[in-house]
């Protein structure tokens, strides 16, 4: 595990999938919803895209199953409601 800030903070950490499992993990048992998580992880993530793409644009969100795919819906709405990415409907929708 490294810290990317060197100041203790876990912000800018590298770890692996294991120990991300472990960490989410512990999270929860101590209390933390699985919700609040996939949240701060998509913020978080959100952030990042914001400081290479300011500027309002397309992007594609590919969202597989599982939480890592709730975390990539997640990112989509928070660059939403930036106003930093447009949505349009899903092809499924489109047949409606």
């Amino acid at each position: 595990m490294k810290a990317g800030r060197g100041d203790g903070t876990k912000a800018g950490m590298v770890v692996s999938a294991a120990e991300m499992r472990a960490m989410e993990a512990a999270a929860v048992a101590a209390g933390i919803p699985e919700a609040v998580l996939m949240d701060e992880a998509g913020a978080g993530a959100a952030v990042v895209v914001q400081q290479f793409c300011p500027e309002a644009g397309v992007a594609l969100v590919y969202a597989g199953k599982g939480h890592n795919g709730g975390d990539a819906f997640v990112l989509a709405g928070h660059l939403v409601e930036a106003c930093l990415l447009y949505t349009s409907p899903s092809p499924r929708d489109r047949q409606k």
